[in-house]
């Protein structure tokens, strides 16, 4: 078993991040894909995410999974809100029964550093760079924080720099909350809250 971090956010959601080190025989002998994928990593990568979610919840209803439009899972009735990720050998997901969710996770490297000026704004920048005395914070987090709201959100189409804005950041017990906002037909506040976990960065959201 390569599940390599576990918390209950609250009695109703729950957030798991899988390392992948077993075949791809052992995920599809325990989920079924939701679409033909046929890049091997990207495959693996989503039957490990799928296996997660039957993980935290054994009657997980598989059978009602639907795509959306933008491409968000979903369930077809809402036994529960869910979202997935993955980055190279991790996959990540978040359950919840009573409220939208997102998560995203990435490993730190100097891709998110190249095209900052494209997902962040001045004083986003201006923040992380005032932040530098912790070592979480970094333009990679960063992406992570707005990816997770891009999936809370769930319709596609936002503008990372435009309409998913972080306002501030704090750390509370070596947990880095951000309070954020999404700018669509209204304006919807919310925190997410983001850790290390190995050597991905991972942020979470629930609303």
């Amino acid at each position: 078993m390569a599940l390599v971090y576990q918390q209950d956010i609250n009695e109703h959601t729950k957030i798991a991040v899988w390392l992948i080190e077993e075949p791809v025989s052992y995920f599809s002998k325990r989920v079924s894909p939701l679409k033909k994928i046929s890049h091997p990593l990207k495959n693996i990568q989503h039957l490990a995410a799928l296996n997660l979610l039957l993980e935290l919840h054994a009657d997980f209803p598989f059978q009602q999974l639907q795509i959306a439009v933008s491409g968000k899972p979903y369930l077809k009735e809402s036994a529960y809100f869910f979202s997935i990720a993955h980055a190279g050998k991790y996959a990540a997901v978040i359950t919840s029964k009573t409220q939208q969710v997102g998560i995203d996770i990435e490993s730190n490297h100097n891709k998110a550093n190249m095209v900052a000026n494209k997902f962040l704004s001045e004083n986003e920048q201006e923040m992380i760079r005032n932040f530098s005395d912790e070592l979480m914070v970094n333009n990679t987090m960063a992406f992570t924080i707005k990816e997770a709201l891009y999936k809370l959100d769930g319709r596609g189409g936002l503008r990372f720099k435009e309409q998913i804005i972080i306002n501030e950041f704090s750390n509370q017990k070596n947990i880095i909350v951000s309070k954020c906002e999404i700018k669509s037909d209204t304006v919807l506040s919310v925190e997410v809250h983001s850790i290390k976990v190995n050597e991905l960065f991972l942020s979470w959201v629930v609303n």
